[in-house]
């Protein structure tokens, strides 16, 4: 009996040790994984900082900026020559949604989790549908939602109508010039959602009844309704906890 009881103590005492040493296992690698993703976000940040500068110089490499249009704010021509798969930049003024867009209709989501210079990167870059193109009625773009705050994480902020009060814009910026996108419409959804398909006008009467669709599902009214020939902007963004919970900002521009 005694024999027993020291033998079931030691049972005990070794499955405790054996658990200790699993937890202990179990903190180290998390902690090892929190670091590295911390480390992936603050380099990620550093990069977008460097391609940020990349875009002020001019587009010369001079000092005169006489050869900058009036509708152009940044050096896109200097991204392009770094990585061809580069073709503008997004930007919310005054948000952290400030970054360069990608486009590889060869491989849809080769920037889902790469850099702009096509390293690992968990934040990846901000990249058009494949399915669009620069002259798409609708150009629909991808951002991850990061819980730092960056990428299109900011995006959500529009769910409160003082937000779009403050930055009710969107640019985007190509070789071409830089567009302005006027917020008509935000909405919760997930991926199946009929938005998502509607990428080319055929008709006026498609598009009227698509922007009619997307902006019954506005959590809000903005007061601006597109108009036939105007092109239109859409950021995509996780939301919610499942999986195919999506946030959409879609925007009208004049083409």
């Amino acid at each position: 009996m005694k024999a027993n009881k020291i033998l079931r103590l030691r049972n005990t005492k070794h499955l405790l040790e054996v658990f200790i040493v699993l937890l202990t296992a179990v903190f180290v690698f998390s902690s090892v994984m929190l670091w590295q993703d911390f480390s992936d976000m603050k380099k990620s940040e550093e990069d977008f900082a460097v391609l940020e500068k990349i875009t002020e110089t001019t587009v010369s490499g001079s000092d005169d900026t006489s050869e900058i249009s009036d509708t152009r704010k940044r050096n896109i021509s200097a991204l392009t020559e770094k990585n061809g798969d580069c073709v503008g930049w997004i930007c919310i003024p005054d948000t952290a949604v400030n970054y360069p867009v990608m486009y590889t209709p060869g491989e849809p989501q080769k920037y889902l989790r790469r850099n702009f210079y096509g390293e690992y990167s968990y934040a990846g870059v901000p990249f058009i549908d494949a399915r669009c193109d620069l002259d798409s009625t609708n150009l629909i773009l991808y951002g991850h939602c990061m819980k730092n705050g960056t990428m299109f994480r900011a995006i959500r902020k529009y769910s409160d109508k003082d937000f779009l009060k403050n930055h009710p814009y969107i640019e985007f910026e190509t070789e071409d010039g830089c567009g302005v996108y006027d917020v008509f419409a935000v909405v919760k959804t997930t991926t199946s959602c009929d938005w998502y398909d509607f990428i080319n006008a055929k008709s006026r009467e498609e598009f009227d009844r698509a922007v009619k669709n997307i902006k019954s599902k506005s959590i809000y009214n903005t007061g601006i309704t597109p108009e036939y020939g105007d092109r239109l902007l859409t950021l995509s963004t996780c939301y919610g906890s499942s999986n195919d919970g999506r946030f959409l900002v879609i925007a009208t521009g004049e083409v």
